[in-house]
């Protein structure tokens, strides 16, 4: 099926919502000089924070290009779960069909990276939000 940009749009030809079925996750990235060795401690040159997964990603995207767009999901009723509904709504993602779970904690990833030589390491907080169920 094509879809149509919204500013592309004519009343003959509207724009069509696009729905999307994923997790939506936050992401944090901090850049390091250098790895610690041992148990030691570095100081971040950088930390970036932002929403993340790829069907948000692309929501993200297909809502700036003008095209209504609707995220499917659940979340936690976190902090990490809030600041993920707010920058959906702040891009222009309706959010009205995420299923938010009191008590639930909503999926986080942090990556640092080592500025000098480039590797990354990644350590994930899964949700204990309920997966999706279709019927």
């Amino acid at each position: 099926m094509f879809y149509v940009p919204a500013p592309l749009a004519s009343p003959e030809l509207p724009a069509k919502e696009v729905l999307g079925v994923g997790a939506a996750t936050w992401d944090r990235f901090v850049v390091v000089p250098e790895f610690p060795q041992g148990d030691g401690v570095t100081q971040a040159l950088e930390l970036h924070e932002q929403g993340g997964g790829p069907v948000a990603t692309a929501l993200c995207v297909m809502a700036a290009l003008g095209t209504p767009a609707r995220l499917l999901d659940t979340q936690g009723d976190d902090a990490v779960g809030q600041a993920i509904l707010e920058e959906l709504r702040m891009l222009g993602v309706r959010t009205e069909s995420i299923a938010i779970h009191p008590g639930a904690r909503s999926a986080l990833a942090t990556s640092s990276c080592d500025s000098a030589t480039g590797p990354v390491t990644s350590f994930s907080t899964l949700r204990t939000a309920p997966n999706l169920m279709l019927r």
